[in-house]
């Protein structure tokens, strides 16, 4: 079955998850009304290269747009902004109290940066604005940048940093950088890695305080350090743009609460046929994990879920019922200095982790998750094939232990370190 001929589907959100949703609907054979709405007029691009190849340079603008409206064969709303939503009359409060009706909608707002509680506004980067600044900040002169944050943003915006000549302090409230989202072993390895590169790496601390000075800044660290700085940067996490649907019957607790097939649940905890949400700002039932509503903030994941929307949304405008799809399995990347971190599956999901090939003082090495005995992530470096094989595995789901055997390190087998003594 197709659309009706003239029914119109909004999606509120430009970014990466809004704009494949587009695209899905169009390649799908949607010729319906299909506009976009977001406050920001330049929404429309890649977010990855904004802490890494945008900041040093290496890409350029051009590079990291998405597909425009006309590509898209969408009208765009932009510098728009969505203030509420009446499920019941399908329709969207935009600014200045109008209001545009809708057959279908797609909620993709996505996130914003997490702001460094105190008096100083201190930088964040999430939005190509954000990097603008900060990249003419690092261009234009070198001298000393505290990094606020050891999240995979601010260990890469350390990385690009001291690749332009910069002093980099890179301050981490967990044990290492990346140990809250990869786990000890992980961490460690990049921990040494920055260091290598002349990084100085202050983990197991935070921000207490960040102050002006006449030359710059001066961060007060929770042990009661302080550290002068020219620059200043906080990558401490990012919250869910939710706020306008507090009033709506739309369930959201840390993002848009959602079934398997992407549908917005209601406060009763049921869905709302055509009405689905997509990208980070969906906190969804994953297929391979289906007893957790998790949130997934990676660009895979956001390129997954504008097929699950779209395919979704169609069903419900046709009456059918949603086509199943292959449960996708994770992936990410983070690119420093010379070495590629991969990963796959959901590594924040284990209880235990080891390393079962190589091991990180040698430069390659591959870290396998568990949960109750159950593969459900992995993650390394100079690994590619072996992280395939644990894709596979953890996509077939009829592996419940790890794909090696045995170690390949002469050492003998690795400790299991349990992800929680991080979070």
């Amino acid at each position: 079955m197709r659309p009706r001929t003239g029914q119109h589907v909004v999606v509120v959100g430009g970014g990466l998850a809004g704009t494949r949703t587009v695209a899905a609907l169009r390649d799908a054979g949607f010729d319906g009304r299909l506009t976009v709405i977001d406050r920001d007029p330049e929404c429309d691009h890649d977010r990855p290269p904004l802490s890494k190849g945008f900041l040093t340079g290496t890409r350029s603008e051009a590079d990291i747009r998405l597909p425009g409206a006309a590509e898209l064969d969408a009208d765009r709303r932009l510098t728009t902004e969505v203030t509420g939503l009446s499920v019941r009359e399908r329709a969207l409060r935009l600014g200045g109290g109008a209001w545009c009706g809708f057959d279908g909608l797609v909620i993709a707002t996505g996130l914003r940066a997490r702001p460094l509680p105190g008096l100083v506004r201190v930088p964040t980067i999430r939005s190509i604005h954000d990097a603008r600044r900060l990249r003419a900040a690092l261009h234009g002169h070198t001298g000393r940048l505290v990094v606020i944050g050891g999240g995979f943003i601010g260990t890469e915006i350390a990385a690009s940093a001291r690749e332009l000549g910069w002093q980099v302090v890179l301050v981490a409230r967990e044990s290492h950088p990346l140990a809250r989202a990869l786990g000890p072993a992980m961490g460690r390895f990049v921990t040494d890695l920055h260091r290598q590169h002349g990084v100085d790496v202050r983990d197991g601390q935070a921000a207490h305080e960040v102050a002006d000075t006449a030359d710059g800044y001066q961060v007060r660290l929770t042990g009661g350090e302080s550290i002068e700085a020219d620059l200043v940067v906080a990558a401490i996490g990012a919250i869910p743009n939710t706020e306008w649907l507090d009033d709506t019957e739309v369930l959201t607790d840390d993002g848009i609460h959602t079934d398997p097939h992407l549908r917005a649940l209601d406060r009763t905890g049921a869905p709302s046929p055509g009405i689905v949400a997509a990208g980070d700002v969906a906190r969804s039932p994953h297929h391979l994990f289906p007893t957790e509503s998790i949130r997934v903030e990676h660009w895979s994941n956001a390129t997954e879920h504008a097929k699950t929307a779209a395919a979704t949304l169609l069903a419900d405008l046709t009456g059918s019922a949603p086509a199943k799809r292959d449960a996708a399995v994770p992936s990410f990347w983070s690119d420093q200095y010379d070495q590629k971190i991969l990963a796959v599956g959901l590594p924040h999901l284990a209880d235990h982790a080891a390393v079962v090939e190589g091991h990180p003082s040698e430069g390659r090495f591959l870290i396998a998750y568990t949960r109750e005995g159950q593969t459900v992530g992995a993650a390394g470096v100079g690994t590619t094939r072996s992280l395939a094989r644990y894709r596979r595995a953890i996509a077939t789901a009829t592996q419940r232990e790890n794909p090696h055997q045995t170690s390949t390190h002469s050492g003998g087998p690795r400790a299991v370190a349990t992800m929680q003594e991080d979070a």
